[in-house]
């Protein structure tokens, strides 16, 4: 149906080959929607959990299926095996904490995140591009609630795996932000972490432009949009990386997202425009280098402007934490641009 109009138009094979790849990763998105609103929305239908009582194998119960024990695998079998009118209104319930509990969930709103992807790189016009953004919003819609509260959650696994690549990824920088006031270390370790995904994308000269640039747009919508997974971006970049460790941090980056969600608000502040400011001059960067064939830096005021970037964004942040951390330190807000030229420079030096 998806590619039927477009014929009528007299639209180019590749477009249509295209848009029916969209429509074949949009179709599956729509499936584990529809099965996610059977347990967690309004489907127009007199109880929740029809596909439990129905016996139906979605996508949940596989994942379900494969991640629970054996025990807990026989009990699922013979609520879905059991007739309708036999599944009780607390069977449903404990099936629901067991898909939650095993992370059937997560693994189905990953799922979601990552046919959105597809379908948006299998097309390479910006209004195609535009169009199946835009079905993907309609689908996704009567789920934007659970995905905006699932994928924010940040578990102890996840603040572990932060704790844990800091020293692998930075060098002096874990031990002094492990020196810093409690209220200060997570949102500090996390904004590291964060730049340093920017960097890993920056630096790794073999990835290829559109996937880069793929990433890009991704890392600065999951900055922004608290009810987008990121577990498409942790698929997609987990073959960059200079380093074992790169590597790594990129294919763990959906911890360090869901963390950064669960920080206080103030912080979230202070640490997300400058972050995305670096983002920018990164990517600016990046399409020169890719543009000239190498990376050089033309003049002075070229070289402060890339220390701004890069790192005096970080000085920025920090001010910002600072300034909301320790209300007796009289510390002035950074401003973009000059204070960051600055702080870049004197941090680069």
């Amino acid at each position: 149906p998806m590619a039927g109009a477009p014929v009528a138009c007299g639209a180019w094979p590749l477009e249509l080959d295209g848009l029916s790849e969209a429509a074949r990763h949009l179709g599956v998105l729509f499936q584990i929607q529809d099965d996610l609103l059977d347990l967690y929305g309004e489907k127009g239908r007199d109880a929740v959990g029809n596909d439990i009582r129905e016996g139906k194998r979605s996508l949940l119960v596989v994942h379900a299926l494969a991640r629970a024990d054996e025990a807990k695998r026989r009990w699922l079998r013979a609520v879905l095996d059991a007739p309708r009118e036999a599944t009780s209104d607390e069977d449903v319930a404990a099936a629901m904490r067991l898909m939650e509990d095993v992370g059937a969930v997560g693994a189905c709103l990953e799922e979601v995140e990552a046919r959105r992807l597809l379908a948006r790189q299998a097309v390479a016009d910006a209004r195609l591009v535009g169009l199946v953004d835009g079905l993907a919003e309609v689908c996704l819609a009567p789920i934007a609630a659970l995905r905006a509260a699932w994928t924010s959650r940040a578990t102890e696994e996840d603040r572990a795996f932060c704790l844990e690549m800091l020293p692998r990824v930075s060098r002096t920088f874990a031990l002094s932000i492990e020196m810093l006031p409690e209220g200060l270390r997570e949102s500090v370790r996390v904004a590291y972490l964060l730049c340093r995904v920017l960097d890993t994308v920056e630096d790794d000269v073999r990835a290829p432009v559109d996937l880069r640039e793929a990433l890009f747009d991704l890392f600065d919508r999951l900055m922004r949009e608290d009810g987008l997974a990121p577990a498409a971006f942790a698929a997609g970049g987990s073959s960059l990386g200079m380093t074992d460790d790169e590597r790594v941090l990129m294919a763990g980056s959906a911890s360090v997202f869901r963390v950064w969600r669960s920080l206080p608000a103030e912080h979230r502040a202070a640490i997300g425009p400058w972050v995305l400011e670096m983002s920018d001059g990164m990517r600016g960067y990046c399409r020169r280098r890719d543009a000239e064939g190498v990376l050089r830096l033309r003049d002075l005021d070229d070289l402060e402007r890339y220390c701004g970037y890069v790192a005096g964004t970080v000085g920025a942040l920090l001010t910002g934490l600072f300034r909301a951390e320790v209300p007796t330190a009289r510390v002035a807000p950074a401003a973009r641009g000059d204070d960051g030229g600055s702080f870049g420079l004197g941090l680069q030096r």
